[in-house]
């Protein structure tokens, strides 16, 4: 929600409207808030790899019902002190507005390095004030342009995830050979391939080997099917026949969508990189470089247990080849089984907790981790429902273990 949010869109058409090829989230606007509220708050901590590990935090409260607008929104980190030079942690943006005193927009005080209360602005509360605050400081001293780089700091990153929630109904009609920054259903795969079959032809053959270990046939081949409006089609030959993408399977075509946006730069999918928020007021300044976050919902859907082990390996190479950060929610046994050792490290498990809120906790530090691993693997032992939230304390003979290994 707040990649969506940080692309300076207005609040409803990032949260309910058809942007990018993305549909509204989850249960809409109206759905953010918890049950009995009707706002909700969303935040995050970025912390820069620089001299000063500069650290920023930030969060914004909105209104949900009975209109959509932001209340409150801050960003707290490293500002410049406009006399002396000298920096300090403070409120670079500050800004609320309950409503009460029928203000429009919202009222915003950005850091101005002075002592006393910062003058206030007024923003559009219909979008997020922190994407705003580029064509309001000119970053013309040492003071605006660490609010700009602050700024910089949450939105670059936020900016740069995508989102990939590939729709096997839409990806079996004619792309436009022109539209070749792959769209985040995958809409527009088979102009997206043929773009890399154009710029990169090694990063195409992998994606191209990827899919014929996938495939239920042998492919000997690929080709692409031209419209008569020069529209493009990915097929794929196996033997004496050609199966185009609108005959393929569910599984088939989200895999090759998967694969394809693994081995596209950043310029060849659907983000925001080079339109970047310091851009717009101060090109001159030191920008925060965002790597692409690739969001991957579900990744065993349409595919065989017996093909977990193939799509780990391609997400494993992707993050070695190209530096590209991977994060991916699953169901499957077989997905777990396949991360073994410090993969165990990554898994993040999503539980409710005894209040009824959810909960995050990494894998690794469950109540009762270790002793669950002794007893199999993690697949086997999630469809045992066991390490799927902390464990209660339980008295294991210290020797099963030498059993299960056949030590004792």
């Amino acid at each position: 929600m707040l990649a969506r949010l940080a692309t300076g869109d207005e609040l409803g058409e990032a949260l309910d409207g058809r942007r990018r090829g993305i549909g509204p989230v989850r249960g809409g606007s109206a759905g953010c808030a918890p049950h009995g509220s009707d706002r909700f708050t969303l935040g995050c901590e970025v912390e820069l790899d620089d001299a000063a590990s500069s650290r920023y935090r930030y969060e914004v409260t909105i209104l949900a019902r009975p209109e959509l607008r932001v209340i409150q929104e801050r960003l707290h980190g490293p500002g410049r002190n406009a006399k002396s030079g000298t920096t300090t942690d403070r409120d670079l943006v500050w800004a609320a507005n309950d409503g009460e005193d029928g203000s429009p927009g919202i009222a915003a005080r950005i850091d101005n390095g002075k002592r006393g209360q910062n003058p206030a602005e007024f923003f559009r509360d219909s979008r997020l004030v922190l994407t705003q605050v580029a064509v309001r400081l000119p970053g013309k001293n040492l003071v605006e342009r660490a609010v700009l780089r602050a700024v910089d700091a949450v939105v670059s990153p936020l900016r740069t995830v995508f989102e990939l929630d590939p729709v096997p109904s839409v990806m079996r009609g004619y792309s436009s050979r022109k539209d070749v920054a792959l769209k985040r259903d995958g809409s527009n795969f088979s102009a997206a391939i043929g773009h890399l079959q154009q710029t990169d032809p090694q990063r195409a053959q992998n994606v191209i080997d990827s899919i014929k270990k996938i495939a239920a046939n042998a492919v000997t081949d690929t080709r692409m099917e031209t419209s008569t409006l020069d529209d493009v089609m990915f097929s794929l030959v196996e033997g004496d026949e050609v199966t185009p993408a609108r005959e393929m399977s569910d599984g088939l075509l989200r895999f090759a969508a998967v694969a394809t946006a693994l081995q596209s730069g950043a310029q060849d999918l659907d983000v925001d990189t080079e339109d970047d928020i310091l851009a717009v007021a101060s090109p001159q300044q030191e920008q925060v470089d965002g790597r692409i976050l690739m969001v991957i919902e579900e990744i065993e859907n349409g595919l065989h247990p017996s093909q977990a082990r193939l799509v780990l390996d391609m997400l494993r190479r992707s993050t070695e080849e190209s530096g590209l950060q991977i994060a991916l929610t699953t169901h499957s046994p077989a997905i777990l089984d396949v991360l073994t050792g410090v993969l165990n490290s990554s898994i993040i498990v999503c539980y409710r907790g005894d209040d009824g809120h959810s909960c995050l906790s990494r894998l690794t530090d469950l109540e009762g981790y270790a002793a669950a691993m002794a007893h199999g693997q993690i697949g086997e032992l999630v469809t045992r429902s066991e390490l799927i939230r902390p464990a209660e304390p339980r008295n294991t003979d210290p020797l099963d273990f030498l059993d299960r290994i056949g030590a004792r």
